[in-house]
């Protein structure tokens, strides 16, 4: 009942938000520049990205039972993020490297296993202070397949990095309310791996988070 309750309150949300945005923009062309005007926009996309974000979840739990899994070139899957957010490290004054092995396929969703690269990567820039590193790597360790995504900046609580894959949950809640983060990219990521029968384990150390996404 939670899950479907969710699903029908994100389709509900989805046309008001839209008429909102569409309100908004003819007020800013009206009027111009406005801080109000400015503030409302501000909430009305981080509202959409929340409900983007609880469709996305409802989605991908009413289809994994019809899930049907193909050969996913995760190589070039990792590539097409990083370049997709080398410029939005680089206008941050952050450096962003990576090292990926050729060749190397997974059998699952392309569009999911994609979403988990995306998240990851979007995180690290959103924790990586100006000045600071990413380092992105797929690597191939006996048999085993593993994506590192590292970056310097503060760490993550040890008390709070067994639930940072739970729904909604922030680890520093002032700061990623201001951010606009609910908490539910990192769920979405971990719920998508368990699906693919891997899992993500962060850990922090000397300066660094890495999340390792581990295939089996």
């Amino acid at each position: 009942m939670q899950k479907q309750f969710i699903s029908d309150a994100g389709h509900e949300l989805k046309t008001p938000l839209t008429v909102m945005k569409a309100s908004i923009d003819m007020l800013e062309a009206e009027y111009g520049e406005n801080k109000y005007v400015s503030y409302i926009k501000d909430e009305n996309s981080r509202m959409t990205e929340l409900v983007h974000e609880l469709l996305s979840l409802s989605r991908m739990e009413k289809e994994e039972k019809n899930r049907i899994l193909s050969k996913v070139d995760l190589s070039r899957l990792t590539e097409e993020n990083c370049l997709r957010f080398e410029c939005l490290a680089f206008e941050h004054g952050i450096r962003l490297e990576y090292s990926v092995k050729e060749g190397v396929v997974v059998n699952g969703d392309e569009k999911q296993l994609g979403q988990v690269i995306e998240v990851l990567v979007d995180n690290a820039v959103k924790h990586t202070k100006p000045g600071g590193m990413i380092e992105i790597s797929l690597v191939e360790n006996r048999g085993k397949t593993v994506l590192l995504v590292k970056n310097q900046g503060d760490p993550i609580p040890e008390e709070d990095q067994a639930n940072i894959f739970e729904r909604f949950y922030r680890a520093d809640k002032a700061r990623n309310h201001g951010e606009g983060r609910y908490g539910l990219g990192l769920a979405i990521a971990g719920a998508i791996m368990t699906a693919h029968k891997g899992k993500i384990i962060v850990e922090c150390r000397d300066g660094w988070t890495t999340f390792s996404v581990r295939f089996h």
